[in-house]
């Protein structure tokens, strides 16, 4: 539904944060609308500036804070339209004309007020609609705060109920009902859902595999999850594909290592578990410029094989290895595996991330330290 129209005067009254309680004022975004305890908190009347006291006037401000404070002492049934027509003729205004929007407000804070619980009683209702019509707002303002805060409602709502329970056909029922009593239109309630179910299972999601692993059973919980939601875990790729890496990191770390056949590039004595594709591998190199320091040179490229003897590279250049047994420490950084010899330059191997995390656990369930 679009927005209501601007009143004619939309000048707001300053000094009033502390009024209409829970809301950043003078505005029509319903979002800035904050928890509170009471719809409405007295403050004191704006002081008459220095020419306001000569000609003796009082700010206008003060008409709204007037009926700010009336309504917060005494409650919406406490005033009625004579009440607002004692103000402007002591003040000499329209508060409709002079503040249009301060007094949407009112009624947005008390609508949000109200909808804390996501449920209004028949008797705050009533409170509501004779507020609106003292406040001079007509039903399509109304109309247009039911709506935007109603879904606000509803979003709380659609979290709480999730961040309890198990989603259940009961939650669903629990909620079907809160959506009809906020009279919220079939289509703001689906997208309102499925955003909701989405970002649900999302933060599931990274919670679950923050350590890069997935297990079976964690795996099952995520399909169950995702099931109760309503939500094809499967269907996003990058997704998929983040599930069957954090799968394979657990398995290696956790399940007997499985051997790579018809490798015939190693011994026969050996078993190999790992061939990575277009690995780089950088030396470190004296600086020969007049600042010193070393440098890492990119030595040659090709294809790593990790057995469980050594780690063996064919090169385009030539042929590298290193035995494990020689090995003192494997030290990977943001791009790479530095390895740490007992003798000779320590090479830096370097491929995608998704491989060095491979090669690092195997490398630590060889028997090789790493930090």
């Amino acid at each position: 539904m679009a927005a209501p129209p601007v009143p004619k005067a939309v000048v707001p009254a300053h000094g009033m944060a502390g009024s209409a309680t829970g809301m950043i004022l003078f505005t029509k975004n319903t979002e800035n609308i904050k928890p509170m305890i009471a719809p409405f908190q007295t403050v004191s009347l704006k002081k008459p500036s220095f020419l306001q006291s000569i000609f003796r006037q009082d700010p206008e401000e003060n008409a709204l804070i007037e009926l700010n404070n009336l309504i917060a002492s005494g409650g919406i049934e406490s005033i009625s339209p004579e009440t607002l027509e004692n103000i402007e003729a002591r003040y000499d205004l329209s508060l409709s004309d002079r503040f249009g929007l301060n007094l949407e407000e009112f009624y947005a804070v008390a609508l949000n007020y109200y909808l804390t619980n996501f449920k209004m009683s028949e008797q705050e209702s009533a409170k509501l609609k004779q507020l609106a019509t003292i406040l001079h707002l007509n039903e399509k303002t109304t109309e247009y705060f039911h709506l935007e805060i109603g879904k606000l409602a509803y979003r709380k709502c659609f979290i709480k109920t999730l961040n309890n329970s198990e989603f259940t056909k009961a939650s669903e029922d629990y909620l079907k009902d809160i959506q009809q009593h906020l009279n919220l239109p079939e289509e703001a309630e689906k997208a309102i859902s499925k955003e909701v179910r989405s970002r649900h299972l999302l933060d599931y999601f990274q919670k679950m595999v923050a350590d890069q692993r997935l297990s079976p059973q964690e795996e099952a919980a995520f399909k169950q999850k995702a099931k109760s939601l309503n939500i094809n875990s499967e269907h996003n790729p990058e997704t998929r594909q983040q599930l069957k890496n954090f799968r394979h990191y657990w398995s290696l770390e956790n399940e007997a290592l499985t051997a790579i056949e018809n490798i015939f590039e190693i011994q026969k004595s050996e078993t190999c578990y790992l061939v990575i594709n277009r690995i780089q591998i950088y030396e470190p190199r004296s600086n020969r410029s007049k600042y010193g320091g070393t440098y890492d040179k990119l030595i040659d490229s090709g294809t790593l094989y990790l057995t469980q003897k050594r780690i063996f590279v064919i090169g385009l250049e030539k042929n590298y290895t290193i035995k494990l047994d020689n090995i003192i420490q494997a030290q990977k950084s943001s791009d790479g595996i530095t390895i740490h010899k007992m003798t000779g330059r320590n090479p830096t191997i370097k491929a995608s991330q998704h491989e060095l995390i491979q090669l690092t656990i195997l490398l630590k369930r060889l028997g090789i330290y790493r930090n």
